[in-house]
């Protein structure tokens, strides 16, 4: 039936050709937006890395451009712990998601460069945050006056910038200053749908001051306890100067992850509407195009029904018949997708490319399954006397 169902196709390949030109526009539609949606959703389920519940974020900025004492900041941490509706309170920079906040550098180690995140934290920032450390430790305050200072870098780094995938004790240099690695975690991302990139966290204080004019406070807040944000400036403003630093952001972090979170899942949303639109007016130019097919092959049908062809047969003849031009409209579309896997240097995460290919496979087929349906029960149903008749 396969080979006599590729005749039948041959012998009509002008009519078919707008149904496979139709049908390998919405394989690539489906592949790309199945693909979109699939990567989307596995970084939203992967987390950021960080424990967000209770935290609090506040930032500041320095309205001039010279150093700030470090031990101004410890002040206002003594300031904000004297709270007794907070659990604990770190200094940061980059560090905190949901912030928007990015940095990067290029590291090398021999013969390997990586662009890297920065983020900057104090010694409290595993205790609110509670990233994953899964080698090594994290840094303590009384090292980060030494003169190699310590620095955590991400699974990721490790493993892009380390051969031997061994990155505790190795020494790093970052814009003159060196460091060694004491730890690694697992990753860490500034929202739910970005993805993980090589991170390093190098310690918030260097030498008694703050290089950073951007200053971030990740606050833990005790469980069902009431936030007050006006409470938290007048603290941190009894300690700085006005003059010197203004309040730029004070927020609830699960605030703040709906806010970011929000104008992703509107493109998904866009993405998944014009996906459907797309797709029911296929459906529809399908549904027309394969009547309508079944309406000028009457005489062909009722032949076959006239020479002992079973309604059964009918019907799994034009179900063949379709399946082979969806899989010849596919066979381009698949060799177009992996060319572009192949030759581009796309950061594509195979897995996901291949469970987006073979869903995409699995819902054409289903569709195409159901649009040819009905014409084939209608065509099942010619009777060969009128059919004949009507030649």
């Amino acid at each position: 039936m396969i080979k006599h169902s590729f005749k039948l196709i041959w012998n009509q390949k002008r009519k078919n050709a707008y149904l496979i030109t139709e049908l390998f526009i919405l394989f690539l539609v489906l592949f790309l937006a199945t693909f979109y949606i699939i990567e989307k959703l596995d970084r939203y389920n992967q987390g950021v890395g960080c424990d967000i519940e209770n935290k609090y974020y506040i930032q500041i900025y320095t309205k001039n451009e010279k150093k700030q004492n470090a031990n101004d900041f410890q002040n206002v941490k003594k300031v904000l712990l004297s709270d007794p509706n907070i659990k604990g309170v770190t200094l940061t920079n980059n560090a905190i998601p949901y912030t928007s906040s990015i940095s990067s550098y290029n590291i090398k180690y021999n013969n390997n460069v990586v662009n890297s995140y920065f983020r900057a934290a104090d010694e409290d920032f595993i205790k609110i945050f509670k990233p994953n450390i899964i080698a090594g430790r994290w840094f303590t305050s009384d090292e980060f006056d030494n003169i190699v200072s310590p620095i955590i870098v991400d699974k990721l780094m490790q493993e892009k910038l380390f051969d031997d995938n061994n990155a505790i004790g190795k020494i790093l240099e970052i814009e003159d200053q060196k460091y060694t690695i004491v730890g690694v975690i697992d990753f860490m991302k500034y929202d739910d749908y970005s993805k993980c990139e090589p991170t390093f966290i190098m310690p918030m204080v260097t030498q008694g001051v703050f290089d950073q004019y951007s200053i971030e406070f990740g606050i833990d807040i005790e469980p069902l306890a009431t936030v007050n944000p006006k409470k938290y400036s007048n603290d941190i403003f009894s300690i700085l100067s006005k003059e010197d630093y203004v309040l730029s952001r004070s927020q609830n972090l699960s605030a703040m992850k709906l806010s970011k979170n929000s104008n992703i899942q509107g493109d998904i949303k866009t993405t998944i509407i014009v996906s459907v639109f797309f797709l029911i007016n296929i459906i529809l130019g399908m549904l027309g195009i394969l009547g309508y097919s079944v309406n000028k092959r009457r005489s062909e049908i009722g032949l076959r029904r006239a020479i002992g062809a079973t309604p059964k047969q009918i019907r799994l003849l034009l179900f063949v018949e379709m399946q082979l031009i969806t899989l010849l409209s596919i066979l381009p579309a698949l060799i177009l997708i992996i060319q572009l896997l192949l030759f581009t240097d796309l950061p594509i995460n195979i897995n996901l490319f291949i469970i987006s290919v073979i869903a995409s496979l699995l819902f054409i087929m289903v569709i195409v399954g159901l649009c040819v349906y009905y014409p084939a029960i209608l065509a099942s149903r010619i009777q060969p006397a009128i059919a004949l008749q009507e030649e």
